[in-house]
């Protein structure tokens, strides 16, 4: 059945999710029939986004338009076609359980913050990336001002200047890798690519009412959290790191990966190092350890969230792995040793997978899950916000 937009927002979230899957269901590869299941979730993944009830999911169903309209002109892509799955069976899950709310969900409801509208100075960048202007203002006033915004490239000027616009590719592990910006999480790199991302989102629906999410406000916020974050990680006790990270490999036969490559097609657990950090992710692949691992390093897109997938290739300083080919036996297997680690070292927001959590009664999280220490957000925003903002000499 073919939707149109105003009655797709009359369906639920989990209607929405389950009308996404069975189009994908519908898919033949190589048969001319394949462009018309491919038509019809791009359109209905475009209405999704464009849902105000979607506002939580709108990293995960961008990522996954993104990869559809991939998918549409290299339909025999198996590793991008597996992603695919993964993505829409993980929005059906999110939409059937409360979803974990987001930093816009938490200051809009819980803590019921009003944000104010906000100015910071971006310069803008030409396709030869030479900047052809600065504007400070608010966002939409900054964005309405400037003919056909959506063409160009912007940077924050407060020292985000230099950072690169551009995929860079390298290898490491065995393998090659690649990403917008660099392959280290670097918080000015962030925000730029945060920027443009709230940029090409307002292109897309700048002609809408209650547009309250484009604001640069969220553009200062996100660097206070991930600078809090991030310096938090960085004073854990390198010591009582490493002591952990030994007792983790010894106690559960973890071996080292030198060459992911090795590992492609192997489901098993795997343990990601950050040792910049002093942090650690542990995870399980039940088609392929080396496919999982760099789907981990591949998301350009993730703004939400403080797990693994904020980090980059580089980021990961060593791998382990468990090779596992019975794959029943994943889910409790990643279940012991998350619960089993020192939380104040993990990235894991969850306690193993979310089936299986439900599934077996179990906590989602732990109760040493790291938590929000500074509920008056706002006040955090007002003390550092001057920053963002050009004041000639």
């Amino acid at each position: 059945m073919n939707y149109k937009k105003e009655n797709w927002n009359k369906k639920t979230q989990e209607e929405q999710m389950l009308i996404l899957d069975v189009e994908w269901s519908r898919r033949i590869p190589g048969h001319k029939r394949n462009n018309l299941a491919m038509n019809r979730i791009i359109t209905y993944t475009t209405y999704a986004i464009e849902d105000e009830k979607n506002k939580w999911l709108i990293t995960e169903l961008s990522m996954l338009l993104d990869d559809v309209k991939r998918f549409k002109d290299n339909s025999m892509d198996t590793t991008l076609e597996k992603r695919i799955t993964d993505e829409i069976s993980s929005l059906r899950a999110k939409v059937e359980q409360p979803h974990e709310p987001t930093w816009i969900d938490i200051l809009e409801s819980e803590f019921d913050v009003d944000v104010p509208e906000e100015q910071i100075t971006i310069c803008q960048y030409d396709e030869n990336d030479k900047c052809i202007g600065e504007f400070t203002g608010l966002f939409k006033e900054t964005f309405d001002s400037i003919q056909g915004f959506e063409k160009y490239y912007y940077r924050v000027a407060y020292q985000c200047k230099d950072t690169v616009k551009d995929k860079i590719s390298d290898r490491h592990f065995g393998v090659k890798v690649s990403s917008i910006g660099g392959l280290k999480f670097d918080i000015r790199d962030h925000l730029n690519r945060y920027l443009n991302y709230m940029v090409g989102q307002y292109a897309k629906r700048k002609d809408e009412d209650d547009l309250w999410e484009y604001n640069y406000w969220y553009v200062i916020n996100q660097y206070n959290r991930l600078h809090k974050l991030t310096l938090g990680f960085e004073q854990l006790d390198k010591s009582e790191f490493e002591r952990e990270i030994g007792r983790i490999i010894k106690k559960y036969s973890f071996v080292e990966i030198d060459d992911l490559k090795t590992y492609q097609g192997k489901p098993g657990i795997y343990l990601m190092v950050l040792d910049d950090y002093n942090v650690c992710y542990i995870g399980q692949a039940q088609k392929s350890i080396k496919t999982r691992v760099m789907a981990h390093w591949s998301r350009n897109n993730y703004f939400t969230g403080t797990g693994i997938d904020l980090f980059k290739a580089q980021d990961t300083t060593r791998l382990f792995a468990i090779t596992e080919n019975d794959i029943r036996k994943l889910d409790a297997i990643e279940h012991e040793i998350i619960t089993g680690t020192n939380h104040a070292f993990l990235l894991n927001v969850l306690e193993g997978s979310f089936e299986y959590l439900i599934n077996n009664g179990k906590p989602l999280v732990s109760e040493d899950t790291l938590e929000f220490e500074d509920l008056d957000v706002d006040s955090a925003v007002q003390k550092i916000k001057y920053l963002f903002i050009h004041h000639a000499d």
